[in-house]
């Protein structure tokens, strides 16, 4: 497939100008453009507000050689952002009081893990608080977690990883590259590692798998469909695709996982992740169930160390879009790109999953969250187990949804409803009609747009009484 054009910022801001006097047709095209610069198939968006979604949208493309189109059902690869289940997780267990967040670590394992610059200073012991908040002075060994990739699952059991990794005469230990110089709580560095041996701190003292923990005490309880730590739990038929992109192509990336996974291997939906994150958004409680206690989740988004990383919680960290501070965390690896903030004074939260691993838009994060500001969850409306977002009003008959977009040689306007499409218009950025057609048949209408330059087009769609206009890239 072509690369996608670069429209200079001049255009930019034309764009999203003329996109539309509505704010939500001008998010739709900064995410299609934001998609556009860094050459991302596809993208899935919800915005919550007081835990309810109240938007969502699906772009572009799944998997690019079948042209399958993310749906609500298609599963994301989360990476980093897995962690915020693994610190519910761990929280879940300290909250029943099973296991505390600031005694030696050694005391659950089965192994004896110290940072081997300080091995012999008994006073010098590593807590879950420090491996979830990332002071702990474990390292990521990136030779050693960068060769445990594997195509599909990964066998080795975590435990036994974790043990080569950490015990002196393990396969994968290293005195020097597996943990850093300082004593641990001094000094802060993202460690997935040390997550991974928080997670296995909870499998330890549970003796239950730390996946089959996370299914029976989260993904269950909060109907999150299509989640699991491993593709054997999954339909592939679902799955988007990882892709990477080099020079004009894109380059399909077998699915792929690791004997570590609790630090990133989660996949899901964007619809099953708002669950969880509504959860948060509601201090603990979902669908009628406490997953966790309030104080619970208060401790989560405190920063912990303050002196060390001032916006640092227990997983989550604080970032600023705009005018706003937000909790949430944002993901990456091999084809996958992901992002989950909230914002706590109006009750607000946004979920951004792409499969490519450039898409970090600071600017379309901002944009999601003041379209939250502007919007509230209809009357009575409920998000929970038995059905999807009941906030998102019913679709009017006079919408209409295009596909594929980004779109490639023919791009086709579905016809739902009875209020059918009378006329198709397609204008370029800069607003030049490049097509007019009037209809006079219902059903789905494909219209050929090879003969279109690469870049962003808005195709105006007018039917009784009501006009519609939806941005679409050509590449």
């Amino acid at each position: 497939m072509k690369s996608f054009r670069i429209i200079s910022s001049f255009i930019i801001y034309t764009l999203i100008g003329q996109a539309a006097s509505a704010q939500n047709t001008n998010l739709d095209t900064l995410i299609l453009l934001r998609m556009q610069e860094t050459n991302t198939p596809g993208v899935s968006a919800v915005i919550l507000k007081k835990g309810i979604p109240v938007w969502e949208k699906n772009y572009g493309l799944a998997r690019i050689s079948n042209n399958i189109n993310v749906k609500d059902s298609t599963i994301f690869f989360l990476s980093s952002v897995s962690q915020t289940i693994l610190c519910a997780a761990v929280m879940k267990e300290w909250e029943d009081s099973l296991l505390s967040i600031d005694v030696d670590i050694n005391r659950y394992l089965p192994f004896h893990v110290a940072n081997s610059f300080h091995k012999n200073d008994p006073g010098d012991t590593i807590t879950l608080r420090q491996l979830l908040a990332h002071v702990s002075s474990v390292r990521d060994n990136g030779s050693v977690l960068n060769s445990v990739y594997s195509l599909g699952d990964d066998t080795m059991p975590l435990g036994t990883f974790l043990q080569n990794y950490f015990v002196p005469s393990g396969q994968f230990y290293d005195s020097t590259k597996n943990f850093y110089p300082y004593v641990p709580g001094k000094t802060f560095n993202v460690s997935n590692i040390g997550t991974d041996l928080a997670a296995y701190v909870l499998e330890s003292v549970t003796h239950v798998p730390f996946d089959t923990f996370c299914m029976q005490n989260i993904f269950v309880p909060l109907c999150m469909d299509n989640t699991s730590w491993h593709l054997a739990g999954l339909d592939s038929n679902w799955l988007a695709k990882p892709y990477s992109f080099s020079g004009s192509t894109y380059t399909a990336i077998q699915q792929y996982g690791f004997p570590d996974y609790p630090h990133g291997e989660l996949r899901t939906t964007a619809r099953s992740l708002a669950r969880f994150l509504a959860m948060m958004i509601n201090s603990g409680f979902f669908n009628n169930n406490r997953i966790l206690k309030a104080t619970t989740v208060t401790k989560i988004l405190t920063p912990q160390f303050t002196s060390k990383n001032p916006g640092q919680g227990l997983i989550w960290s604080q970032d600023t879009f705009g005018i706003r501070t937000c909790w949430g965390i944002t993901g990456n690896d091999k084809g996958a790109s992901t992002n989950m903030f909230m914002y706590d004074p109006d009750t607000s939260g946004i979920i951004l999953l792409a499969n490519s691993d450039s898409f970090y838009p600071a600017d379309v994060i901002d944009s999601m969250f003041t379209l939250a500001k502007r919007l509230e969850p209809g009357k009575n409306a409920n998000f929970n187990c038995d059905a999807g977002p009941t906030a998102i009003s019913p679709v009017p008959d006079y919408y209409k949804t295009i596909f594929p977009n980004p779109a490639h040689v023919f791009i086709t306007v579905e016809q739902t409803g009875n209020n059918p499409v009378q006329e198709i218009l397609i204008f370029s950025a800069d607003g030049k009609v490049m097509l007019n057609e009037k209809l006079s048949q219902s059903g789905n209408r494909q219209i050929s747009v090879a003969h279109l330059a690469n870049g962003i087009y808005f195709m105006k769609l007018i039917f009784q009484n009501q006009v519609q206009t939806i941005p679409f890239i050509k590449n």
